[in-house]
């Protein structure tokens, strides 16, 4: 997630306030002591912490749990380190997240995320390919991010508070020698420009992975199955 989409994720989760901290040499240099004591003590005068198992902090991630309580007593603020959350065992973690969207597992997971895996950004301008193959896709701006996720799915699009059944390809575009990793999400019930707006992607269901096709007629023809399984998906869960 981008620190935007982050940061809309924390207002969801009705937090008050966000305080976030640009890491870069003066911050990644201090030692755990200093950064307990200027960034803690003197910048934010705290009094209770909240932190995980695993929370690590100072140059070389040289502080832990025990060195936090200690500095905490000298300093008169209180540190708590919360339990993990499982699912069915399972420790909920970004590696789980990851490790099981890289083998394709949405379903697990969404279980683990609490929602469905999503990508949010900004529609820009593309080849206008799709269009051109008779299926208008919009185009979402990584800025620089990755995904684990390769191929073709049934999605759900976020438009200006609406939501819209779709099918998105995630992938480098290999029939048209494409190299960039990009999304290209068509909206099965929208035809109207997008450009600019920002949409966020849901993806529930893989359809395939990425192909690569010998021609573009392959393609048009393996898109129109992709559109019909996405439209059968989506007309199955709107109706029960």
């Amino acid at each position: 997630m981008r620190l935007r989409d982050k940061l809309h994720g924390l207002h969801r989760a009705a937090m008050d306030l966000v305080l976030c901290l640009r890491f870069g040499p003066s911050l990644a240099t201090l030692t755990a002591q200093d950064f307990v004591q200027q960034v803690l003590v003197e910048g934010l005068r705290v009094r209770g912490l909240v932190i995980g198992r695993d929370f690590r902090f100072g140059s070389g991630r040289q502080g832990d749990i025990a060195l936090l309580r200690a500095l905490g007593t000298q300093a008169d603020f209180s540190v708590h380190c919360i339990a993990d959350i499982c699912h069915q065992g399972q420790r909920i973690s970004s590696t789980a997240i990851r490790t099981a969207l890289t083998r394709g597992q949405l379903q697990q997971a969404c279980r683990l995320l609490g929602r469905p895996y999503s990508l949010c950004g900004r529609v820009v301008r593309g080849a206008g390919r799709g269009r051109q193959l008779g299926f208008a896709t919009a185009n979402l701006s990584f800025g620089g991010r990755r995904s684990p996720l390769r191929g073709v799915y049934i999605t759900g699009t976020r438009l200006a508070g609406n939501y819209h059944p779709s099918v998105s390809y995630l992938g480098c575009r290999p029939v048209f020698g494409g190299t960039v990793p990009v999304l290209e999400t068509h909206l099965l019930h929208h035809q109207e420009d997008l450009y600019g707006q920002r949409i966020e992607v849901e993806f529930l269901q893989q359809l395939r992975a990425e192909t690569h096709f010998g021609d573009v007629a392959a393609l048009q023809q393996q898109m129109q199955m992709d559109i019909d399984a996405a439209r059968q998906y989506h007309h199955r869960t709107a109706h029960g």
